[in-house]
Order: structure tokens, then sequence, then C-alpha cells
């Protein structure tokens, strides 16, 4: 079965801003997110398109705008030649000249959020236990089979063949990979926290404390919904900045990036 598709018109490096989380939230739920900034570059993993002109798709299920009106304005044409399904104006977004041409020109506008749409609202994500069956993937545990990737990414296809990998199984760099694309969160955080619990600098392939520093700044969304899984966290971060300063090793130099994730994951709650 083909993924739904999404252009996120107005996407955003940015994780505390909408463009952002819509990107995120979207590909949490296993969509084909299409992120659409006329910056380009690479959003969360994912190359961005200067325009909705330019998303490598013939049509898109849903279209989500994070742009002013009057910006909106002067897209409508286009996101009408692309083609879509929904067609969504998200809270600041929205006015009664852009919905009226909206209208005019065949669409049908929805205001209202579409990350809340997608089951993603802060507060609204109930805590999650230690999976019962680590032999199973996320594919499995999620119901949702991604297919083949659709980008020319080594990242994009290593995550994608994780999805197919029981959870159990995910090395501490596998885990700092997915969790830091905001992958599989409520089945691989669980896993992680046993983990950093033994070695709160539990390391992947870059440094010590990769891993956690990966949940610290993965998406606030998840946290908003788990108030003890970020209890624990921030309590192994503490120990894990207290063994970095505390440490003559040279290669222990990531104490200040950590105490810098950690203000910001207090920050954030």
């Amino acid at each position: 079965m083909a993924k739904p598709s999404v252009a996120i018109i107005g996407a955003s490096e940015d994780r505390n801003k909408y463009g952002n989380k819509s990107v995120r939230a979207h590909l949490q739920q296993g969509y084909d997110v299409f992120p659409v900034n006329p910056r380009g570059g690479m959003i969360e993993g994912l190359p961005v398109s200067a325009t909705i002109s330019d998303v490598p798709v013939d049509s898109l299920d849903r279209v989500s705008m994070y742009v002013p009106p009057s910006i909106g304005l002067t897209m409508l044409d286009a996101i009408v030649a692309k083609g879509c399904q929904e067609f969504w104006l998200n809270p600041g977004s929205e006015s009664d000249q852009l919905i009226e041409a909206a209208r005019a020109r065949g669409l049908d506008p929805i205001i209202a959020c579409s990350i809340v749409d997608v089951g993603r609202h802060p507060g609204g994500q109930a805590e999650s236990a230690m999976p019962e069956d680590p032999s199973k993937s996320l594919t499995e545990l999620e119901g949702n089979d991604w297919g083949a990737p659709t980008y020319d990414s080594r990242l994009v296809e290593t995550v994608h063949g994780l999805r197919d990998k029981p959870i159990g199984g995910f090395s501490i760099e596998e885990l700092r990979i997915t969790i830091g694309q905001n992958v599989g969160l409520r089945h691989l955080i669980p896993i992680a926290i046993e983990r950093l619990n033994e070695d709160p600098l539990a390391e992947g392939d870059f440094y010590p404390g990769d891993l956690l520093r990966s949940l610290l700044t993965c998406d606030p969304v998840y946290w908003s919904g788990c108030p003890d899984k970020h209890r624990q966290v921030r309590e192994i971060a503490e120990r894990g900045v207290r063994q970095l300063e505390a440490s003559d090793d040279p290669a222990m130099t990531e104490g200040e990036g950590l105490r810098s994730d950690l203000q910001q994951f207090d920050a954030r709650a």
C-alpha cells in the first residue's frame, strides 16, 4: 500500500517552529513528506523543494500551509496545478481573502491544525511501556510498511532498513540514528532509557553520550506526553554531565554540549 503524501509549505529547519513540527509529525504517522521552502537544503533528513511545483510527485494527498496568508495567495495556482485532496490552513496561515480565493479555484480549505489531525498534539500522547515483544520491528509494531525509500540518501535508506529490524536487536548507534530522526519514539525510547541507565555515556559512532544527546534533542511533543520518561532522561543526563566533567580523558569533550542540551530539554518541557 502506498503511503499518503503531504507537502509542508513553509517547512523550517527550526524545531521550535510549527513548520518543522509538522514535518516530524507527518513523518511519524507514515506520510511521504515533502518540505517546501525557497531556501532549499535539507530538513529532518529530507530534501527541500523550492516550490510546490518542484515536489517530485504528480499529485499530493495533502498540502499543509505554514506561511502568511499574503504568501499563500500567491501559491494557490501552483497548488491547484499540482493537485491535492486536502488543503490545510493551519492557525496563522488563514484569512478570509485566502479562503475565498482557494474556494474559487476548487479547493476546499480545512481551517485547522494538521498536526492535531495526525494525532500529535502536545500532551496527547500516552506513556509507553517497554514493548512486550522486542522481536518485532517498527513496521510490525506500528502496522505501517514504509516500502522502499523514495530518496537517494544514505540516511533515509538506513532508517528505512532499520524499521524492518527487531527493535530488541538495535545497537547504540542504530538507536541514535533512528531516535535522532524522530522515528518510532514510543517504542525505541524505553529501550534507549534502559541502555542509558546502565551507561549514561553509551556511545554510538561519534562520541561518548551521543545516544543521550539524541534523546535530549528529539521531538518535544513526545516528552510532553511522557513526564515519567522525561524525568528519567533528565536524571540520566545529570549523571552523564557529572561523569564528563569529572573525567580526565581528553576524549570526553562533550560535557558543555550535553549540559546545553539538558537546559533546552528542560526549557521545552
